[in-house]
């Protein structure tokens, strides 16, 4: 074949082929938080089944408490370290 037909097929195949791709990470990113397919690592608990530590410390002045589950988070951090809830 001819370079240019092998050309003219990259231009057309390629991108027809990230067609299916593109439409479920739009469907995805379009859905709410709460809607979002969970996908959890191995051995992890999610956030509903996770319960806080009812006798862990309380935060001082230099801790954020997480409004999800209650943990406290040293100051400058953007997502809880228990449920990864964003603070």
């Amino acid at each position: 074949m001819d370079v240019s037909v092998w050309l003219v097929a990259a231009l057309v195949l390629v991108p027809a082929a990230q067609v299916p791709l593109v439409l479920y990470l739009s469907r995805y990113v379009a859905l709410e938080e709460s809607e979002r397919p969970g996908l959890p690592a191995a051995g992890t608990t999610t956030p509903s089944e996770w319960r806080p530590d009812e006798t862990g410390p309380e935060p001082d002045g230099d801790e954020a408490c997480c409004r999800r589950c209650g943990t406290a988070n040293e100051q400058g951090y953007r997502f809880c370290r228990a449920c990864t809830a964003p603070l």
